[in-house]
């Protein structure tokens, strides 16, 4: 199926903000917070297995990590292994990063900005699955804004972890599946008499609602 031209023209939109949100994530962050401790190991572990036939649990796979981590030496009994105890499909979500041509703080900007727009796309996917009203733009704003500065998700994204990545793939699934529930079955056990609220002079209460 052809791309519609809006169509066309939010994929490349999407396309350009990315590649702006990594320059800027790495001319403003990784070059100097090296870092993402929960991604790294992980990359190497995929990385020595796709180009080396390495196995990312095998010693020779740890040992790598840890003097990559360690400045050259292994880690000592009380300092954290870096293993690779993720499951293997992970090396698959990381095939396309081992192949880059890029030093580690372009690696780690890209792996950032990634779980920040997975965290934003699976909170658009959210709102349409559950066929949420139009939100005013402020409010959609401040929504998209606070999932990725609130800090458990923060943490998240600093820390390179996968939870975003999986969150989203759990909304997206949710958004497919054949049991997900009907608009006309959602009017069937709508009581009139409890309709909520959702116009703009309303969010606030709402909102203070859900924080409390």
């Amino acid at each position: 199926m052809k791309l519609s031209r809006n169509h066309l023209i939010f994929v490349l939109g999407v396309a350009a903000l990315f590649a702006i949100s990594v320059w800027a994530t790495r001319a403003l962050f990784t070059t100097e917070n090296v870092g993402a401790n929960d991604f790294y190991p992980r990359w190497i572990g995929a990385q020595v297995y796709w180009q080396e036939g390495i196995d990312p649990y095998s010693q020779t796979a740890t040992e790598r990590i840890q003097r990559d981590m360690y400045n050259g030496r292994l880690a000592r009994p009380d300092e954290d292994q870096v293993l690779f105890v993720y499951p293997f499909y992970t090396i698959f979500l990381l095939l396309p990063l081992t192949w880059l041509p890029l030093d580690y703080t372009w690696i780690q900007a890209i792996w950032l900005v990634t779980l920040q727009f997975s965290f934003i796309g699976a909170i658009f996917l959210l709102l349409r699955l559950v066929e949420w009203p139009p939100l005013p733009l402020w409010l959609l704003t401040g929504m998209l804004l606070w999932a990725v500065v609130f800090y458990h998700n923060a943490r998240n994204i600093i820390l390179g972890q996968f939870a975003a990545l999986v969150f989203l793939c759990l909304v997206v699934s949710a958004s497919s599946t054949p049991a997900r529930i009907s608009r006309s079955r959602c009017r069937a056990n709508r009581q009139p008499t409890r309709h909520r609220n959702t116009s703009a002079a309303n969010w606030p209460r709402i909102m203070l609602r859900a924080l409390w």
